[in-house]
């Protein structure tokens, strides 16, 4: 098999790991506002989304700023090579009188958009299907007058996109709910005693059950108020429990398997609240909370829940917050968030907590996130007053970072201090002020590590700090009886060990800071007494039961502390404080003995904090007189060799070294110490941040909206982790891990199920074979080389079509890149092979890969 490379669209970085350019770097998860394009809107809004993120539809809205009245035209927006096109259905007027929008789309392959149009001078009920391009029109009721202004309305669509649900006005003047069907008259659906009329607002995807409204009347006919309604086949329209009488009741949504309704309905106080109705428990009625607000100047007037995800632990929906010192415009929409528990917190901070994203375009007035998880859209006020639609895609990045949260009791702080080579545990400092620690794994979450009974949390810093690793033992300090820190191990098999203290001085301490591969060394520092009642921090090795022994240092030293042991347990490293200086230290586990190690001119102090597997190669750092600080690495006792910051700062501090020495991870900080930015650095390549060592090395893309302060990488590089820095909490940290790519195909594609021992199937792309990678074999497309591709795609050079941009989010839409730096898209239709099938999106045609070729 030949590939031949035509051309290059990329510079190659190492064999086969190539680099996309700049403008194409499309795997982000940054927020993206929708541009209001010619329609000279004020106002336009997201609706609703196709299941691949690649359609957004609503309305833009043209608004008197004087009367706040206007019109609106249906659109919809095409995500495309420049960013999102505007488009509106065929046969559709813009900015008739009349509210014309989009409001569902169905999440099969069809693409079926339903919602309201004019035509003919009344509006209509409208469905669309985006990929036939044929439009099916609602019509009327029988026995309703042609000139009738509103004759039907779209609303909800099953996942098929043949059957729509809405309401239509009959011919005594009522709404009445309404299904149709592709290319059929309206059929009303039959209504309860003591109802008129009523809507069908939204349907599952099986078209099961649905929801809606009903209009209760009177023994005399006269309307009395609404009331929320459940819908199926067999029983029609039926009343859903309705414990305070709802006047106006708003509901938004039906998951797609039916299981909720969603909307809001009259709460205890008076106060329409965001509601649920679970058809799992008897259609119980559940009112969400709205959030906590110290601020008495405020309340809460409405809410609503207009999304869920699929197992029901989210919800989605936003709160009306008014200003009471401001009555006459003090309405502020805000997007929230529901959890499992209920509890409440306003997007901005979810997603910030959740993925490490500012979102800080805007006041976030909703936000309804797509039931199958990747992507949130709603919409955003501006500061000039203008409201805009926006997509945020939240799917865990390409290369697989991921936010850890705050520990189970922590609000403020967590910082992964150490992570197994495995991945799946880490050492980590949580609680407000780093001062309790936690052990997190992926099969059981976050455990904190034994804190005493009765003991105060105190702003010292307790972390967890040093990992076996396999991850079996960790090595920390905690509070001591006491009160002050005291060191432990704690084994997965073996529970909890306490080092106690050395001294009986009311004030000693005990710190474990580092432990070797097999966990049956400790060092760090404890409390000794030297003598006349004198005591002194004193660089210490345990053995796994808690004996201690104290290791050398010269007659003059102030103080010492070992702070990390090589994995093969035969050298520990640190400082010894001499003339109130720290100068770089080492110590032969076996006799005990220290030697100290060479620093640079301009010398303050030095610190060691990590050595390689054999202890031949030490990192840490040098601070000169003016406490500038400077990373370093020593090399089998050689000279200190200077590790330049990244472009983001001017001081840095190495933490940790691979075991064979060859990477080393730390931080780089301006100077005043902020900006704190994760380096990795090896010999020859100079440092790199986070997102450049995953680009440059592994072709990977990693979200450039964060800055991690990379703490550790573990003893076979396999995983990197760390924190963030949290914008939205004042002081606070965020945890994370990621995996440092192996690049196999089963590192590749992180979402795959293996077939066999040579193959993978894809979730969104399919089976892929791996016999050369990388250059792999595809079931459909054939032979592909593989650049920059990660669990949301990338780059792929086509054995017949050239280069390829392949995504998650558009697939089987997908771009042929050309030499000339142009790109083109096109709609692959799944299953053809010999020739593959392709619709020209630009020219509106049929095509093969044959013609297709360069």
């Amino acid at each position: 098999m030949n590939l031949s490379y035509r051309c290059f669209l990329f510079s190659a970085l190492a064999a086969a790991v190539l680099t996309p350019p700049a403008a194409a770097q499309t795997f982000t998860s940054d927020l993206q506002l929708i541009p209001a394009g010619d329609f000279g809107a004020r106002r336009w809004e997201v609706r609703a989304m196709n299941a691949d993120g690649s359609l957004l539809l609503g309305n833009f809205q043209s608004v008197d700023l004087l009367t706040d009245t206007g019109t609106s035209t249906a659109v919809y927006w095409v995500r495309a090579p420049g960013g999102w096109e505007i488009r509106s259905v065929p046969g559709t007027p813009v900015f008739a009188e009349g509210f014309q929008t989009l409001s569902a789309i169905n999440t099969g392959d069809a693409f079926v958009m339903v919602g309201r149009a004019r035509r003919e001078g009344r509006m209509e009920g409208l469905a669309y299907n985006y990929v036939a391009q044929e439009t099916h029109w609602g019509g009327r009721l029988p026995g309703v007058a042609a000139d009738v202004d509103y004759a039907s309305r779209f609303t909800g669509v099953n996942a098929a996109g043949d059957l729509f649900a809405g309401s239509a006005i009959h011919s005594n003047g009522w709404s009445v709910p309404v299904i149709s069907r592709w290319g059929e008259a309206l059929e009303e659906i039959p209504l309860p005693d003591g109802s008129r009329g009523g809507w069908l607002y939204a349907v599952d995807d099986d078209a099961d059950h649905g929801a809606g409204f009903l209009s209760l009347v009177d023994d005399e006919g006269h309307f009395t108020r609404l009331v929320p309604a459940r819908w199926t086949p067999a029983e029609g329209m039926v009343a859903l429990p309705d414990a305070y009488e709802t006047e106006e009741p708003g509901l938004s949504a039906i998951s797609r398997d039916g299981r909720y309704i969603l909307g809001d309905s009259r709460g205890p106080d008076g106060v329409n609240a965001p509601t649920l109705w679970d058809r799992d428990n008897d259609f119980a009625q559940t009112f969400l909370p709205f959030p906590e607000d110290d601020n008495a100047a405020f309340e809460f007037r409405a809410g609503n829940v207009g999304s869920i995800s699929t197992d029901g632990t989210l919800k989605f929906g936003s709160v009306l917050r008014h200003d009471l010192e401001n009555p006459e415009g003090g309405n502020e929409w805000h997007a929230v968030v529901w959890h499992a528990d209920n509890s409440v917190e306003y997007i901005a901070d979810y997603v910030m907590r959740e993925h490490g994203l500012a979102l800080t375009e805007g006041r976030f007035r909703s936000a309804n996130r797509d039931e199958r998880g990747p992507t949130l859209f709603g919409g955003v006020e501006l500061p000039d007053g203008t409201i805009a639609p926006f997509v945020l895609r939240v799917r865990a990045r390409a290369n697989g970072f991921q936010l850890l949260g705050h520990p189970s009791g922590s609000t403020a702080f967590g910082e992964a201090r150490a992570i197994a080579d495995t991945g799946d545990i880490a050492a980590v400092a949580g609680g407000m002020n780093g001062e309790v620690p936690f052990r997190w794994s992926a099969a059981e979450g976050w455990r904190q590590l034994p804190f005493p009974a009765g003991a105060a949390f105190t702003p010292v810093f307790l972390p967890a700090n040093a990992i076996t690793p396999d991850g079996s033992v960790i090595a920390g300090r905690t509070v001591g009886p006491r009160g002050t820190p005291v060191a432990f191990i704690h084994s997965v098999d073996g529970g909890f060990t306490s080092f106690g203290y050395a001294s009986e001085a009311p004030a000693a301490l005990s710190r474990a800071t580092g432990i070797s591969h097999a966990g049956d060394l400790v060092v760090g520092d404890a409390t000794r007494d030297v003598g006349q009642g004198e005591t002194q921090n004193h660089a210490a090795l345990w053995s796994a039961n808690g004996a201690i022994q104290w290791f050398d240092v010269p007659a003059d030293a102030g103080g010492s502390w070992a702070y990390s042991i090589s994995g093969d347990g035969s050298t520990a490293a640190g400082w010894i404080t001499r003339g109130g200086l720290r100068h770089p230290a080492v110590w032969d586990t076996a006799t005990l003995g220290y030697s100290l190690l060479p620093v640079t001119g301009g010398f303050a102090e030095s610190s060691i904090y990590a050595l390689s597997v054999d202890g031949s190669v030490a990192v840490g750092v040098i601070n000169n007189g003016t406490q500038d600080q400077q990373a370093v690495y020593w090399e089998n006792g050689g000279a200190p060799v200077a590790i330049p910051a990244l472009p983001s700062g001017t001081r840095n501090i190495a933490w940790s070294v691979t075991d064979d020495g060859h990477w080393i991870a730390g931080q780089t900080l301006a100077a005043d110490s902020s900006g704190a930015e994760g380096f990795l650095y090896h010999r020859g390549l100079g440092p790199l941040s986070l997102a450049d060592y995953m680009l440059r090395m592994h072709g990977r893309l990693i979200e450039r909206g964060v800055t991690p302060r990379v703490l550790h990488i573990s003893p076979g590089g396999n995983w990197l982790s760390g924190d963030i820095q949290n914008p939205a909490v004042d002081d606070s940290r965020l945890p994370f891990r990621v995996k440092v790519p192996a690049d196999t195909l089963e590192d590749y594609f992180d979402d795959a199920a293996p077939v066999g021992g040579t193959a993978f199937r894809q979730t969104w792309f399919g089976l892929i074979e791996d016999t050369r990678f990388p250059v792999v074999h595809h079931a459909e497309h054939g032979w592909l080389s593989l650049a920059a591709w990660g669990e949301d795609g990338g780059f792929a050079h086509d054995a017949r079509l050239g280069w390829l941009h392949i995504n998650r989010d558009t697939y089987p839409y997908l771009r042929i890149l050309r030499c000339d730096g142009s790109s083109r898209w096109y709609f692959y239709a799944e299953g053809t092979t010999a020739p593959r099938d392709f619709y020209d999106i630009a020219a509106g045609v049929w095509t093969t890969d044959a013609a297709l070729a360069p």
